[in-house]
């Protein structure tokens, strides 16, 4: 993403950087909810990580969310 250059109306945007946290349905949540509430804490570790990347889901992450 931070290689593509994007046009929005007539302004240019020049660097674009994305995180996701990714949960595996059934491994990391037996609901879509468990599921998509794991890969929310994974989202918030990679930007507490320093943005732009990618994390996947570990029991570690909810453990360090108790904190």
């Amino acid at each position: 993403m931070k290689r593509l250059h994007f046009r929005f109306q007539k302004h240019h945007i020049q660097s674009l950087t994305v995180s996701i946290g990714v949960a595996n349905f059934t491994q990391h949540g037996l609901t879509g909810e468990e599921a998509i509430h794991h890969a929310d804490l994974a989202l918030f570790a990679a930007k507490k990580q320093g943005r732009d990347r990618t994390i996947i889901y570990t029991e570690e992450l909810s453990d360090n969310n108790k904190e």
